[in-house]
């Protein structure tokens, strides 16, 4: 084409680029990158670079997008796009050390003075891709003081998690002892104004059940009683089951005895609640458990609801379900009270098959609509507002700062424990 005089657009070399790279032959592709620069276009020369590493990593050529970093870092100003775009590469390329590093060189450069460091531009600003791309990282290396540093740096910075993206990265830093770092980005998220993830409401219950906290449990549960979406008796049943190495039965009874005493809403979320606790508590060990629960399975439709929408874009862990008897199955009675709840199961002497029958429920997402639900409800609780006993999110971003400051800016922990 070019023999013939004719010659394309900056784009028809971009692409070309792009695919020289994804065939392993990035040093080929630097040639028509030298053409493009010739010509008038509408996007920096940064831009392509990017384009040109992702081309290379869908391409299996982890080493080439080092390559053609490195090329990029030594002739112009690196931007913050081909920095998150890297931090990708070395997350999911099992190369933390090399994600730590440009994070941390990317840092410093945030807080320096100089025009230019090591091809880095002065004005070089981490924002929340780049925070949630390590965080990503760090879990993935195991490595969660480090994770716990780059969430405080990324709260600090101003930045929420995007819990639709990242809920199951809270999630495993709290089970690996990070369950605060999950309080607290549950906390901003009510304060936004925003609904939690159901997994993330799981998972502060089951970890306030461990903590004997069954206080807090009662909080978390009033808020989720008004949440757009519902969880059956099944649901609560599954989840329980699935803690039962950190979850004794004596737990159980006392959680399922602070719910007696509390003021709860009695909402189809609370009401399955009690009957699930009812159910667990009726046997000796968990071993029994597990085979009623595969019983209740058998013979019901199961149809995922998503919370936020019906796409069903999440994992399993994140969304709502109903379950409804092959017979087409009845709407759920709700109790008027957990007295009324505890004779009912107590007196019956049906087998665990008509139990079930009695106890099911058939939620349909958008049963409630958000918008409806009255701010200043009689139970205290204010969606939108933080509902926890803890410190406000404000109140501990306050003291990460604090300690920011006496620990020192970049390096408040040791970085190098595994």
């Amino acid at each position: 084409m070019e023999q013939r005089g004719v010659f394309g657009a900056a784009c028809v070399y971009y692409e070309l680029a792009c695919c020289l790279c994804n065939n392993g032959r990035w040093q080929e592709a630097l040639l028509e990158v030298e053409k493009l620069k010739k010509l008038p276009r509408t996007k920096p020369l940064g831009v392509t670079f990017t384009g040109m590493i992702i081309s290379s990593m869908n391409g299996g050529h982890i080493r080439d997008c080092i390559s053609i970093f490195e090329h990029f870092k030594d002739r112009c100003a690196v931007d913050i796009g081909i920095v998150n775009t890297m931090l990708n590469v070395y997350g999911k390329n099992d190369m933390f050390s090399k994600a730590k590093e440009l994070f941390e060189e990317t840092k410093r450069i945030k807080s320096g003075s100089n025009d230019r460091l090591n091809g880095f531009c002065s004005s070089l600003n981490p924002d929340g891709f780049t925070y949630r791309t390590m965080l990503e990282a760090s879990a993935s290396a195991l490595q969660w003081e480090y994770f716990e540093y780059v969430y405080r740096e990324m709260a600090l910075s101003g930045y929420l998690l995007d819990q639709s993206k990242a809920a199951s990265l809270l999630i495993k830093a709290s089970r690996a002892g990070k369950w605060y770092l999950l309080e607290h980005a549950f906390d901003t998220t009510l304060e936004a104004g925003e609904i939690p993830h159901l997994s993330v409401f799981n998972e502060l219950i089951c970890q306030s059940i461990i903590q004997r906290n069954y206080g807090q449990v009662v909080i978390i549960v009033k808020a989720m009683a008004y949440a757009p979406f519902q969880v059956n008796e099944t649901q609560w049943t599954a989840l329980f089951e699935r803690n039962r190495d950190k979850i004794s039965r004596e737990s159980l009874e006392e959680l399922l005895q602070t719910l007696k005493n509390s003021d709860l809403p009695m909402e189809a979320t609370v009401s399955n609640l009690s009957r699930s606790l009812f159910f667990l508590c009726r046997y000796e060990n968990w071993e029994d458990i597990s085979s009623q629960v595969d019983l209740q399975a058998n013979g019901k439709s199961t149809t995922f609801v998503g919370i936020n929408d019906r796409r069903g874009n999440a994992d399993s862990e994140m969304f709502g379900f109903t379950n409804s008897e092959s017979d087409g199955g009845k709407e759920a009675k709700l109790f008027t009270s957990l007295e009324e709840l505890d004779l009912d199961m107590m007196a019956s002497d049906e087998s665990d098959d008509d139990l079930d029958d009695k106890c099911s429920d058939h939620t349909e997402y958008g049963n409630l609509d958000i918008g409806e639900v009255e701010l200043n409800d009689p139970t205290g609780i204010v969606i939108g507002t933080r509902v926890s006993n803890l410190p406000s999110a404000d109140e501990i971003l306050e003291s990460w700062k604090q300690s920011r400051k006496r620990d020192g800016i970049f390096f408040p922990f040791q970085f190098g424990r595994k």
